[in-house]
């Protein structure tokens, strides 16, 4: 069972579609960086650490320093495209039924709800949410190619200067959806299925005041972008709220215990150091469902290399209960999506996908 905040709020809203939800939404504060389409990085503890862009020239202030020796950018048949995607202030999982909102001059917007389960998360931001995509339909096979020509020196000593890393730890960043202000909330108990509560946040930077989630019945609450009173107000949508993502993993590779045993110590890449912080007892790896779509494809093929998005793993159950993490193998099983394999030996999912969010 997971029980990380940030595990708990992804497993609750992953199953809405609209990506890896971040329970880390925040630009990097020092150096303004955002999760951006085309970047190459790795999720940590729900904090998307971008090492590079693959849409942006080696010599890009954005990549200075950051590429491998190799680096030549990806060409894609199309570009991004903008849309203003999440209107709605408020998010919240499948076990939670929204009853009424209202709206205090004072207090801010406030919500009232009833849960159906034991676990639930809540995300509440200025709307609108705006989503920044790659067609995925026409660019997947250009994705695809690239992660698989690229992913030895992504991974090299050269490049990686720790060995850890896994094949699958790496992601390529194909849609982005943000905000400017937003608050997050989970809980996972059994005393919170059947029970009412409130939600509020301050969606109109009343007196001066930071965003925030009232913390009521929630177990965790965080909230961003980081700001002082009097100080200047985020401009701009650079807050990533959810991420999609594509992954890949070689025959033979490490199954899922890539990262343990570097926490500790740091990982640098690039120009980049990668922090893994010590912890006991033995950190719990971070909530990605790709990862068992990936083992499939493996474990049901004769493909040397698998690949796969968030997308294929929500487009698989679409229409039907999404399944919890320890039950996703067997549901995955079940299912029996088609493995197609490309000319390149790459093997994905044969899937009927829904517009991407």
């Amino acid at each position: 069972m997971l029980n990380r905040p940030w595990n708990i709020y992804a497993e609750e809203l992953f199953p809405l579609g609209y990506g890896h939800p971040l329970w880390y939404a925040e630009a990097n504060f020092t150096t303004g960086r955002q999760v951006l389409v085309g970047d190459i990085g790795i999720l940590h503890e729900s904090q998307f650490r971008p090492l590079f862009n693959t849409l942006k020239p080696g010599d890009d202030p954005l990549n200075q320093g950051n590429v491998p020796d190799s680096f030549q950018p990806l060409a894609l048949p199309s570009g991004i495209t903008r849309t203003d995607l999440l209107t709605q202030p408020i998010l919240v999982s499948e076990g939670i039924t929204l009853q009424g909102e209202t709206n205090d001059p004072t207090a801010g917007h406030r919500w009232t709800f009833r849960s159906h389960a034991d676990a639930g998360a809540v995300l509440v931001q200025d709307p609108p949410g705006v989503a920044d995509a790659l067609d995925v339909r026409t660019a997947r096979p250009a994705i695809i190619n690239y992660m698989r020509e690229n992913l030895d020196a992504w991974r090299s000593p050269a490049y990686v200067q720790q060995s850890e890393i896994g094949d699958r730890d790496i992601l390529f960043v194909c849609g982005t959806v943000k905000t400017t202000r937003w608050g997050t909330a989970a809980v996972r108990d059994r005393d919170f299925r059947g029970r009412e509560g409130r939600v509020s946040g301050d969606l109109a930077w009343s007196n001066n005041r930071a965003f925030y989630v009232e913390h009521v019945l929630w177990d965790y609450t965080m909230t961003g972008p980081l700001y002082r009173a009097g100080g200047p107000r985020p401009e701009g949508a650079s807050q990533c709220l959810f991420m999609h993502y594509f992954k890949m993993k070689r025959f033979g590779a490490a199954s899922g215990d890539d990262l343990v045993e570097s926490r500790g110590r740091p990982i640098r890449m690039g120009g980049y150091i990668v922090e893994r912080c010590p912890s006991t007892p033995p950190p719990e790896m971070d909530y990605d469902p790709v990862n068992c779509l990936l083992d499939y494809i493996l474990k049901n093929s004769e493909a040397p290399f698998a690949a796969a998005s968030d997308m294929d793993v929500t487009d698989l159950f679409r229409g039907q209960p999404f399944p919890k993490l320890d039950q996703l193998p067997r549901a995955i099983k079940r299912a029996s999506p088609r493995i197609e394999i490309d000319e390149h030996d790459v093997g994905t999912i044969s899937i009927a996908h829904a517009p991407v969010h």
